[in-house]
């Protein structure tokens, strides 16, 4: 179950990924050429949706990883400065209490 941690984390990462690709001047076609992934998985991965990852953040991370690897990107430190990652302790005060999941 998806929780809004894992989805801002997966929107974050995904926007770093897009970044990186047009800094480099590489469309889609390119980056998916480089990574032998289709484009519609380089789309779901900019976009950071990882539903189309069967809901896993673990496999989210890993294509998110290989495709940054293949970017020639330091993947570890654009995975870990995500802002959602910092922040982390703000999100339960974030989400009214009447939304938020009871242990």
């Amino acid at each position: 179950m998806a929780n809004l941690l894992d989805i801002k984390k997966a929107k974050e990462i995904g926007g770093n990924i897009r970044r990186v690709r047009e800094a480099q001047h590489l469309n889609l076609r390119a980056l998916a050429a480089i990574t032998n992934f289709s484009i519609n998985q380089i789309v779901s991965l900019e976009s950071g949706n990882y539903f189309a990852f069967h809901e896993s953040l673990d496999e989210f991370y890993q294509s998110a990883a290989r495709c940054l690897e293949a970017l020639g990107t330091d993947q570890t430190k654009l995975l870990e400065e995500t802002s959602v990652w910092v922040h982390k302790e703000n999100t339960e005060v974030s989400i009214p209490y009447f939304l938020q999941k009871s242990a």
